[in-house]
């Protein structure tokens, strides 16, 4: 048996230096293949509106499918890899426009994530918080988003956590 350098759990491929580059390559790769599909379905007549909607269904939804998981270990480059993707998108009209950059697709993915998780109690991934902050009951505090307790910072690779990022986010 030979020792593997790359681990793809439920679609997204880690390598062993906690690298997601190999699935930002493979993602963008689909993802040009669907822009093949979409260039097709504009010669067969669809039109703007609706390549877009296909676009934001198919392409926009595997740039961001678990991106809370893979984005704390992409690099810089692969985030300018995929933006120039979607420059490249918009520019041959299969992207709307108007549509936000992935760091920003992102944030509003991961907020939309957190506030579900935090408001349902019965929510799968609702275990995964720490408990409730006594502080907010005691005393008059500035609002915050969430009302859980801060974990100790415990290092640059907690960072990536998708819930530490989301507790300390806007913590300022």
């Amino acid at each position: 048996m030979t020792r593997g350098t790359t681990l793809k759990v439920l679609g997204v491929t880690f390598t062993d230096t906690l690298s997601a580059f190999d699935h930002v390559r493979r993602v963008i790769s689909d993802s040009a293949q669907s822009l093949y599909a979409l260039r097709v379905l504009r010669h067969h007549g669809l039109g703007e509106a609706g390549l877009q909607t296909v676009f934001r269904a198919i392409v926009a939804s595997r740039l961001t499918y678990a991106a809370s998981a893979w984005i704390g270990f992409i690099t810089g480059t692969d985030n300018q890899r995929i933006e120039a993707f979607l420059h490249r998108s918009k520019r041959c009209g299969y992207c709307s426009p108007d549509l936000p950059g992935f760091v920003q697709l992102l944030e509003e993915e991961d907020e939309r994530l957190f506030r579900r998780i935090n408001n349902n109690s019965t929510h799968v991934l609702r275990g995964l918080l720490p408990p409730a902050s006594m502080a907010t009951q005691q005393y008059s505090l500035r609002r915050r988003p969430h009302d859980r307790q801060m974990p100790d910072h415990t290092g640059h690779l907690a960072d990536k956590n998708f819930f530490i990022h989301m507790l300390y986010k806007d913590s300022y």
